[in-house]
């Protein structure tokens, strides 16, 4: 019956979505006390059931009341007599009153879905409306009014469901990734996340081919380096973060090999980490680029993949005389959703990925990204840097990670290699660098490959 209810209430969401305008909300939060009390009175009248007997409490839905027919019956026929009477604003109300009801039934809906994958929403009928809706995880440092103050929209007085709407996402397709609950646990006993970024090497070790196909220029890249060394790398990094009670850590993009994967997710599973400070919850592997594809694996503290992000926007690399070859990557149109109570809505962004406008605008206002990667391998920082600030009127925080390599091509003054942006309910300083002069001597890489910041993160705040 459940399934029932989610799939009147994304019909709900699509009638108004198609129905009103920014207008219509202002008007919405507008409207006299008189005019609330009348459309919840309609409610009460109709719809009994949405409430605690003898209170204007709202019921726990999912707790059995949801589950009764005469309930979805009632919610259907005052649906019906909404549209009729042309009511949207008591249709409204309807939604936010079941909105509430559910708050209860989205934390046990995130429980049932722990450590799954899947593009399916809770409300089965999501690809014949082309709309879903999904459990909307608290994100600590997101602030109180959730965009309002930026956007008249529907989503702005939902607090426990996440609108997924396919109209405006084109081709893209969103595959969801609810971590465990407890996923952050030490970072909540800490009051801080804690991000991480590591350079990697100094090493490119990479070859890159250029040629030509129907008339267009590419480049496809070839790992060179040496697998055996890198892992063992990665290895040493990982074990340096767990001693630094990193939550999140982020590698650079390209530096990847194909046995990184089996080696690292190996490596902690290993039994020794019982007795020693566990690694980062999560892991943003080095990106490989392989049979047009090019790849950031993400890995939990016990190994096991949560997703692989392929790079959607082909890097345009400059060929003489004035030129360009266009990276020779398979766009497969996923955007990998990893949903976590404390951070929200996290995302991998590769690179050029991050810098395409377009595609960085459905990660912010469609889809509520509060938290971004950026894996990256480039020989400058001022366009990240730049499209960051964009970041900050949706509450998302982003870490960048650049590869000491890419900097060392360059003769020119940008020598960062990674930096924070922190937004919303973080204090302190919005941005901070780390440079390559902090990783590497004049002549060998130091032993400290490991740049630390901290997010806020405190419970019982704002969805």
């Amino acid at each position: 019956m459940l399934d029932e209810l989610y799939n009147l209430i994304a019909e709900m969401i699509v009638y108004l979505l198609e129905k009103t305008d920014a207008d219509f909300y202002k008007k919405y939060n507008s409207r006299t006390q008189t005019e609330r009390d009348r459309e919840r009175n309609i409610v009460c009248k109709n719809v009994p059931g949405l409430f605690e007997k003898d209170s204007e409490q709202c019921c726990d839905l999912g707790n059995n009341i949801g589950t009764k027919t005469e309930f979805l019956e009632s919610l259907k026929h005052l649906f019906l007599y909404c549209r009729k009477a042309e009511e949207d604003k008591c249709i409204l109300q309807l939604l936010e009153l079941l909105d509430g009801s559910l708050e209860f039934q989205m934390l046990r809906e995130l429980e049932s879905l722990e450590d799954e994958a899947s593009e399916e929403c809770l409300n089965p009928n999501w690809n014949k409306l082309k709309l879903g809706i999904v459990p909307r995880c608290t994100c600590y440092w997101e602030r109180g009014h959730r965009g309002s103050q930026h956007y008249d929209r529907l989503d702005n007085f939902l607090k426990n469901i996440l609108i997924i709407n396919y109209q405006v996402l084109g081709e893209m397709q969103v595959f969801h990734h609810f971590l465990p609950v407890n996923t952050f646990y030490s970072a909540e006993k800490k009051g801080s996340l804690s991000v991480a970024v590591s350079p990697f090497k100094m090493q490119r070790d990479f070859e890159q081919e250029t040629y030509e196909r129907e008339g267009t220029c590419y480049f496809s890249v070839q790992y060179s380096g040496n697998a055996e060394c890198d892992n063992q790398n990665i290895k040493d990094i990982i074990s340096e973060a767990a001693k630094e009670q990193v939550d999140i850590l982020i590698f650079p993009e390209m530096l990847g090999n194909t046995m990184m994967v089996d080696e690292i997710a190996e490596y902690l599973q290993e039994p020794f980490w019982l007795s020693q400070n566990k690694p980062p919850a999560i892991i943003s592997l080095p990106s490989v680029w392989d049979e047009h594809k090019n790849t950031v694996n993400l890995l939990n503290h016990t190994g096991t993949i949560i997703c692989g992000q392929n790079k959607q926007e082909a890097y345009l690399e400059p060929i003489d005389p004035g030129g360009s070859a266009y990276e020779d990557i398979k766009k497969d149109y996923r955007i990998h959703l990893i949903h976590g109570i404390g951070i929200g809505r996290m995302a991998v962004m590769i690179c050029k990925d991050f810098l395409t406008k377009d595609y960085l605008d459905i990660m912010l206002e469609n889809l509520k990204v509060k938290l971004i990667l950026i894996p990256s391998y480039s020989t400058g920082y001022h366009d990240f840097e730049t499209m960051a600030g964009n970041l900050l009127m949706s509450d998302c925080c982003a870490v960048w990670a650049n590869a000491c390599g890419a900097i060392k091509e360059r003769n020119g003054e940008e020598r960062k290699v990674g930096f924070v942006l922190r937004s919303g309910r973080n204090t302190g300083k919005e941005r901070e660098y780390v440079c390559i002069e902090d990783f590497c001597s004049q002549k060998e890489y130091m032993e400290t490959r490991l740049k630390v910041w901290k997010l806020y993160y405190k419970t019982l705040l704002g969805r």
